[in-house]
């Protein structure tokens, strides 16, 4: 069986926002689809912490089903001085189909993690690249979501 990947490209394509000043953070959602399956990931920043999750949704099966699910989540920070760190989470899981609200299953990841925080636990200002990727066990269809956000506010 050929396995076909659609990526939602305008989702996936990497952001870039200027600086957090007055302006919510950016997001990014990434997909793929084979047939009725779609793994979608996700990458949700706040001013604390990012969210990076995914889930499966098959509309011709059962909403009590689960399938296993591998959700990575790698966050690559540089500083403006040029030090740079690599944080990277990752775990499989029995996860449900028709979940609500979108991808479910993954990490929040504190801007306090290896120092990435300012002391009010906000983002230090450098350049962020979150990427969250999503792999259907079974089919090992697989979606990436990615996001590259600058930081200019000082602590």
């Amino acid at each position: 069986m050929r396995r076909t990947t659609i990526a939602a490209l305008a989702a996936t394509a990497s952001l870039v926002l200027a600086s957090t000043a007055n302006a919510e953070p950016p997001f990014a959602f990434g997909g793929a689809k084979l047939g009725p399956l779609t793994v979608t990931t996700s990458v949700l920043p706040s001013d604390t912490s990012v969210d990076m999750r995914g889930v499966w949704n098959d509309p011709t099966v059962s909403c009590l089903a689960t399938r296993q699910l591998i959700v990575k989540a790698e966050v690559f920070f540089t500083a403006p001085g040029g030090g740079t760190r690599r944080i990277v989470r990752s775990k499989r899981g029995a996860v449900g189909n028709c979940a609500e609200g979108g991808p479910n299953f993954g990490f929040t990841i504190p801007a306090t993690t290896k120092g990435l925080a300012c002391a009010d636990g906000t983002w230090r200002p450098g350049t962020y690249s979150f990427v969250t990727f999503g792999r259907h066990v079974q089919t090992g269809l697989r979606a990436y979501a990615s996001l590259n956000w600058r930081v200019d506010d000082p602590c």
